[in-house]
């Protein structure tokens, strides 16, 4: 046996109780106890690292865990958390490479272990679910669905972000006709700008704005001899 079970070169090994056995073993005569050398080199464990994908979030942290194989009872081993992992970008994309640098391993046991110092892994990140405020303003009846976007506001966009929409969008009343609290329409809204592919627009709820009535002038004249009439 070893002196210890701890990783070493040329570490003693004792060997007892030595005896010899066969047809001719009463013939020799041999110590009953040696020492010898050997070493122990240290056992590999396997650091399982595992990313889920995540909404985009502006950083390039991942959502992750690890699980530890290759520890032998009653070893308790971990990793120390000076190790770093994180994406290769911020933004959104399938398999995209995350990595992880500076793995080292930590407990009372730790230099009978190795493991790998770096691994790379892959996940998504999802754009982000934004919704949209819209100011509308009331308009007279012109015999017309269009409406006038008075502004309109993101919700939830990171403020180092710049992102807006396209003026392809439409914009309508459900019908031409005056009511109040009218449903307004609204469609082909389209993200722009340098994070756009980060975010996508999700409804909001219904708009709605008033169709007023048109005032008009009705104009009278004064018609004289008007009861006179002509028969030709």
């Amino acid at each position: 046996y070893y002196l210890d079970s701890n990783v070493g070169d040329n570490k003693l090994v004792y060997i007892n109780n030595i005896s010899l056995y066969g047809p001719s073993a009463t013939n020799y005569k041999v110590s009953i106890s040696g020492m010898a050398y050997g070493s122990i080199y240290q056992a590999p464990l396997i650091v399982n690292w595992y990313a889920t994908s995540k909404n985009y979030d502006n950083t390039v942290m991942p959502n992750y865990y690890y699980t530890i194989s290759g520890i032998f009872k009653p070893d308790i081993i971990d990793i120390s958390n000076i190790y770093s992992i994180y994406y290769i970008d911020k933004n959104v994309g399938n398999n995209k490479l995350i990595f992880i640098n500076n793995i080292s391993l930590i407990g009372s046991k730790y230099f009978n272990y190795f493991t790998s110092i770096s691994a790379i892994i892959i996940a998504n990140i999802y754009p982000k679910p934004i919704t949209m405020n819209f100011y509308l303003n009331d308009k007279v009846y012109d015999g017309t669905t269009s409406i006038i976007l008075s502004s309109y506001s993101f919700n939830d966009v990171f403020i180092t972000d710049s992102i807006d929409i396209s003026n392809n969008y439409s914009m309508n009343f459900i019908n031409k006709n005056v009511e109040q609290n009218k449903l307004v329409l609204y469609s082909n809204l389209k993200l722009i700008g340098p994070s756009s592919n980060n975010y996508y627009i999700t409804p909001s709820g219904s708009l709605f704005a008033n169709l007023n009535q048109r005032q008009i002038t009705v104009n009278f004249y004064n018609l004289k001899n008007i009861n006179k009439l002509i028969i030709y």
